[in-house]
């Protein structure tokens, strides 16, 4: 496992945590490039800025290990399962059906993790 920590959370740690589904949401509009390493790269921002974590350069893997008492199992897989298909979209082609619905998908699961922190 990576070394992955969580900062005590200074005021300015504290702040981009709170911004950090609003700030998820407008990067999401604002698709470029390849959607599922934009969905996926955004994803692992959140959970930086929101969980206070050390880096964003993360795995499903390390997300789910780090984030297994923060989040409601429910959503944990749903965010891992997320996860996986990006990593998969990036690397394997042929993955145009899971794209149309990318973007709402990942939408609605960050709102709903947010809720329940």
């Amino acid at each position: 496992m990576k070394n992955v920590q969580r900062n005590k959370g200074g005021a300015e740690d504290v702040r981009r945590s709170k911004k950090a589904l609003k700030t998820a949401m407008r990067a999401l509009n604002k698709t470029q490039g390849d959607i599922f390493s934009h969905a996926s790269r955004i994803q692992y921002r959140y959970l930086k800025d929101r969980f206070l974590l050390s880096t964003d350069n993360l795995d499903p893997l390390t997300a789910e290990s780090l984030l297994a008492n923060s989040i409601p199992d429910g959503e944990l897989k749903e965010l891992i399962h997320m996860l996986k298909i990006c990593d998969t979209g990036q690397y394997a082609p042929g993955k145009k059906a899971e794209k149309k619905s990318l973007i709402t998908d990942v939408k609605s699961l960050l709102k709903r993790i947010d809720a329940h922190v």
